[in-house]
């Protein structure tokens, strides 16, 4: 993992270098009803609208750690070109989950993925376990990410 993860409260953000293309990430991360079997502590997801393209616009998740289980529902917008991905909280068990995935096109066919997050557990925590829990989901989005992708990639 290369960059900075910022430390100000419930946020994070953090890059990686990807050995696939902008496209090849976009098919990961954007087949939500796959999460469960690569994201972890993701127990389900669904798709419940779909875009006039027919991408995923909103779906809801499920997700169990040691933190603390929670159910949420995101809209989600796409970026020209493969570029990326963002997504706003609309309801569930948080307070917030905003974010996004940006993809940089490198040489060679990798891709540098910017993963931003903004997360408002719903429980009262001090500030550094808010800013514990975002870096942890940050760290972890990033790392299953490239796992997956990679993987696929070479597939």
């Amino acid at each position: 993992m290369t960059g900075q993860l910022r430390r100000t409260g419930g946020e994070g953000q953090e890059s990686t270098e990807i050995a696939a293309t902008p496209r090849e990430i976009m098919e990961v991360i954007a087949d939500f009803e796959a999460y469960p079997e690569w994201v972890s502590q993701m127990e389900s997801a669904k798709i419940l609208e779909r875009d006039q393209e027919g991408r995923p616009a909103k779906a809801s998740f499920r997700v169990d750690s040691p933190l603390l289980s929670a159910n949420y529902t995101l809209a989600f917008t796409y970026l020209g070109e493969d570029r990326g991905m963002a997504w706003k909280y609309e309801a569930g068990s948080l307070r917030d989950l905003t974010g996004s995935y940006v993809l940089d096109p490198l040489e060679d066919g990798r891709t540098r993925v910017t993963y931003k997050l903004t997360v408002e557990l719903g429980i009262p925590l001090p500030g550094p376990l808010k800013r514990l829990a975002a870096k942890q989901i940050v760290k972890s989005a990033l790392l299953d990410l490239k796992t997956r992708a990679e993987r696929q990639a070479r597939a």
